[in-house]
């Protein structure tokens, strides 16, 4: 909306939460998910991720009745990256390995596939599997798009945990 676009984050709430309260029961199902789907956005910018969640679970409802593929992926983006913020690993490795295969299914966003691998690799790094991380960040590649302040915290960390010519690079 462009209330958020502003920062205008609490007006925005005022006007979208009824909204899509208010949609759940009509015959509008796709707009109904996205509304609800800006709302999870929303809630994620306001640290609120419980409510973020569920947004985003009803979100994801809406959008598998209808079948509408591409925003199904896209809600998933959400619920993973709120699962990320929120240290939810068994969550994030669930909906971003998701993701990857329905972005294998057509063209290649780069930066998507990126964004998705770093938070991966930070689960891993999380839980201190840094071979793993190191293998995720590999699979990434780097397609000319600049590292994330996600992915230099893997990449350093990964460099830690490795030999000295690795934390050289760095």
């Amino acid at each position: 909306t462009r209330e958020m676009a502003q920062g205008a984050l609490l007006e925005a709430e005022r006007q979208l939460r009824p909204a899509a309260l208010a949609c759940r029961t009509g015959p509008f199902r796709y707009r109904c998910g996205y509304l609800n789907f800006k709302l999870g956005e929303l809630y994620r910018e306001l640290n609120r991720t419980d409510l973020a969640y569920e947004a985003g679970r009803v979100a994801l409802h809406l959008v598998q009745e209808i079948d509408a593929w591409q925003l199904e992926t896209t809600v998933l983006a959400l619920l993973g990256d709120i699962a990320f913020f929120d240290n939810h690993h068994a969550l994030i490795q669930i909906y971003f390995p998701e993701i990857a295969e329905r972005e294998a299914l057509g063209p290649e966003d780069c930066r998507f596939t990126k964004f998705m691998r770093d938070r991966l690799a930070m689960v891993d790094v999380f839980n201190l599997r840094f071979d793993a991380a190191r293998q995720v960040m590999t699979e990434a590649g780097h397609c000319g798009v600049s590292a994330s302040k996600i992915g230099l915290f893997v990449q350093v960390d990964v460099a830690r945990s490795g030999s000295a010519n690795e934390i050289a690079a760095v």
